[in-house]
């Protein structure tokens, strides 16, 4: 289930006949999803993933970009 801001449930199902409503392609048919983990492997593959990543302080070069673009206060 997700809640895209409309303060309901929907899920991926739902969400995709809705589009293919407004679309008016009444002859597509979403096809089904099978997930490859459940949400605990995925969160322990990504943690060992992270643990094999080092953080790089860009905080100097995105300032400069945004005051470049007039985006800073």
């Amino acid at each position: 289930m997700l809640n895209i801001g409309s303060g309901k449930s929907s899920t991926i199902l739902e969400v995709a006949n809705k589009l293919i409503k407004v679309m008016s392609k009444g002859s597509i048919q979403p096809q089904g999803y099978e997930p490859e983990y459940t949400l605990e492997s995925g969160l322990l593959e990504m943690l060992d993933w992270l643990s094999s990543q080092t953080a790089e302080d860009r905080f100097a070069i995105a300032t400069r970009e945004l005051e470049g673009r007039g985006l800073t206060v």
